[in-house]
């Protein structure tokens, strides 16, 4: 029994590779890092310090 035509399915993810790192090196990156700076508080001199939520809270 022969496979079907494009099998195996592997190769076709391999070409898709390059493109994902891409993605995530210049959208998911700086992304994570924004939410995550967005849990201390900082004013740019000082060390940063943690506040959790508290920064969204402010917000709403």
């Amino acid at each position: 029994m022969s496979s079907p035509p494009g099998e195996p399915r592997r190769i076709g993810y391999l070409y898709l590779l390059p493109a994902l790192l891409v993605y995530g090196a210049f959208l998911l990156y700086p992304l994570l890092r924004a939410v995550h700076l967005s849990l201390f508080e900082w004013n740019g001199i000082t060390l940063a310090r943690f506040v959790g939520l508290s920064n969204y809270l402010d917000v709403v």
